[in-house]
């Protein structure tokens, strides 16, 4: 409830956010670098503050794509905003990422290179 309430979402049917399942959980199907993510109950519309958490088939080999339940594809990058760097997402890996109005933030990169200190930042910030 308190990532909700963070992020002033409304638990209800619009937001398709509920307090059982705030951390919209999907499946990915997409290739490298495009990664094409499905949650039940389905996400109708990207809102800033929206988090997403799906498995990687697929490594990424730079910069990359995130689409939500066919919604458009949006750039994933660091949370300094830079591109991805090459294994930021290795096969298998648990992604979280948070929507910010404009691009998907990968918030647990497996490898960042020069990002590490952006990334830890953000979160001190954020929790």
């Amino acid at each position: 409830m308190a990532v909700v309430e963070q992020n002033r979402l409304s638990p209800d049917a619009a937001n398709n956010i509920t307090v059982d399942s705030p951390l919209n959980i999907g499946t990915d199907s997409g290739a490298a670098n495009a990664y094409n993510v499905t949650v039940t109950p389905a996400i109708t519309v990207l809102r800033t503050g929206l988090l997403v958490n799906f498995i990687a088939v697929n490594a990424n080999l730079g910069a990359s794509t995130l689409e939500v339940c066919n919604l458009s594809a949006k750039a994933l990058s660091h949370v300094d905003g830079k591109e991805l760097i090459r294994d930021a997402i290795p096969a298998g890996h648990f992604c979280i990422a948070m929507y910010d109005g404009t691009k998907w933030l990968l918030l647990n990169p497996a490898k960042t290179g020069a990002t590490a200190g952006a990334n830890m930042a953000f979160l001190q910030t954020q929790y």
